[in-house]
């Protein structure tokens, strides 16, 4: 081997001493002579020229085969980028050295090979169910989380917000900072389907999937390109999309050429699942009132390329309950439930027996009547989302006649309880689980309990309430979260016992009463 000269191994050294690893890693891939250097699950993109190409250039077939550092073989469909381009986007989810090889029915761009390398990045993987705790939703790699959806933009007043931007709009930038600070999960801008038509008939071009008067058949590439460029800052705020692929009523996919099982339909599939796809945190779905345009059938059908054709497996299923329909997909991978109704406890607890993480996904809008949502109803929703497993709400302050105040003090009640959830539990979210046979005075109570370490109430009746804390075997700590204004009273100590009554601080409004191991 032919040694290093000697300012070689210094520089490598003074490294090793006082680089971040990262940065370690980054020089030595790009001394093995690779080149291209990709964080983990963020994105290697490749343009292809292809010349020679004839016909609709979103029904050529092309894709990559991608070899992992330890041997698996990933296919991921590339896609038409305009004029002479095509595209490949792929997430690695390995770290080490990656090969592909393209495949195309187009021979210009068939047999093209390359490499790149993977290294760490701040990402926090995929948000997935958990093989464990199937009924839970983690991070790929990091600990349980319940998720939020968060209506982002897209519509207000009857016309489009955020959708039809780039990532650099002061608009874009403003509503990713507030879906930030109330620790949004799955950004939704409405479905994906549209033309200026119905409700979205003041949408401007920039808003629209297709080309205006060529749905179905030519995507309009402004749109897309932005929403890639939106996904990209979303991303590395530790945000995804929700991807609901269909609205009903003027806008339904059949009245727009998009029959089922149809050619067009195809497309669509394939070029969502070529820009969407390869994010971290994405989460599919079919549509608005499903059932009124699609049959059993087709809902399964769905369920079942998804499942087959995304790469990473991100969750995947169909709306159902509430004006939604029946029909819930016999393979899906998450519960996508709707009604815009806020939800019971027994509700929440029959969805927490299933085998399967929740997502409520209609839309708890406080800006239109359906419903009759205020900031109120959507802050006992999410304390009880919470303890019951961490399924995930949907709040959405986007449509209708906006309020500035109104969601100025949704958003604030909504971060305290996300910052008490991520931050404030002391053993985590994933062992906590509902058990209201703990308090004696269970109306209007709710309780869940990680037994001998944690318990948290909530306290929706402002009630003395009466907790056996028999699970604990030593002295515990316990303090007050007042829900709506994020008031934290003094810690305390106690020796635990079969029955402690417990008073609510003076002026605090449904607090969280949280007990914790000392």
């Amino acid at each position: 081997m032919r040694p290093q000269p000697h300012w070689m191994l210094g520089f490598i050294q003074m490294n090793q001493l006082f680089l971040p690893s990262t940065l370690v890693a980054l020089f030595c891939l790009v001394c093995n002579g690779t080149g291209e250097v990709v964080g983990k699950w963020k994105q290697f993109r490749k343009t292809f020229v292809n010349q020679t190409w004839a016909g609709n250039p979103y029904d050529l077939s092309f894709f990559g085969i991608f070899t992992s550092p330890t041997g698996k073989r990933i296919r991921h469909y590339g896609f038409h980028g305009g004029r002479n381009d095509w595209r490949i986007y792929f997430m690695p989810n390995e770290l080490g050295h990656w090969k592909y090889t393209t495949f195309s029915s187009d021979g210009e761009l068939d047999g093209l090979k390359g490499e790149f390398d993977c290294v760490e990045s701040s990402l926090k993987g995929m948000v997935v169910q958990d093989p464990d705790k199937p009924n839970r939703w983690k991070y790929s790699e990091g600990g349980h989380l319940m998720p939020i959806l968060w209506g982002v933009g897209c519509y207000r007043d009857g016309r489009a917000h955020f959708r039809g931007h780039g990532a650099d709009n002061a608009l874009v930038i403003k509503a990713l900072k507030q879906a930030e600070q109330v620790g949004a999960t799955w950004l939704h801008t409405c479905a994906i389907v549209l033309k200026q038509d119905d409700w979205a008939k003041n949408f401007p071009v920039e808003a629209m999937p297709y080309v205006p008067g060529k749905e179905g058949e030519i995507f309009n590439l402004d749109y897309w390109d932005n929403l890639n460029s939106r996904l990209d800052k979303a991303r590395d705020l530790g945000m995804g999309h929700y991807v609901m692929l269909y609205t009903d009523d003027g806008l339904r996919p059949d009245r727009l050429g998009i029959a089922p099982d149809s050619r067009e339909e195809m497309r669509l599939y394939r070029y969502v699942m070529a820009r969407i796809s390869p994010y971290p945190i994405v989460l599919w779905d079919t549509g608005i009132d499903i059932s009124e345009y699609r049959n059993a059938d087709w809902i399964n059908a769905f369920t079942d390329w998804f499942i087959q054709n995304d790469p990473w497996s991100h969750p995947v299923s169909s709306r159902h309950g509430g004006g939604s329909g029946n029909v819930v997909p016999a393979n899906q991978t998450y519960e996508s439930l709707g009604g815009a109704f806020l939800p019971t406890r027994e509700h929440l607890l029959s969805l927490y027996r299933k085998p399967i993480p929740t997502a409520h996904t209609d839309h708890w809008r406080i800006f239109i009547s359906r419903g009759r949502w205020n900031n109120d109803k959507i802050r006992k929703a999410i304390w009880r989302c919470a303890l019951t497993g961490g399924q995930a709400p949907f709040p959405d302050y986007s449509q209708g006649p906006f309020d500035e105040e109104q969601f100025l003090t949704g958003n604030k009640q909504i971060a305290i309880a996300m910052d008490f959830i991520q931050k404030g539990l002391r053993y985590g979210l994933g062992d906590l689980e509902p058990d209201d046979s703990i308090v004696r005075n269970t109306s209007g109570i709710i309780a869940a309990i990680n037994r001998g370490k944690e318990v948290v109430v909530f306290n929706e009746a402002n009630a003395e309430i009466l907790v056996n804390l028999s699970s604990f075997d030593s002295a515990v700590l316990y303090n007050w979260l007042d829900t709506k204004n994020g008031r934290i009273s003094t810690i305390k100590n106690m020796e635990p016992s079969q029955g402690e009554i417990f008073p609510p601080p003076e002026g605090y409004s449904e607090p969280i009463l949280h007990i914790f191991r000392n």
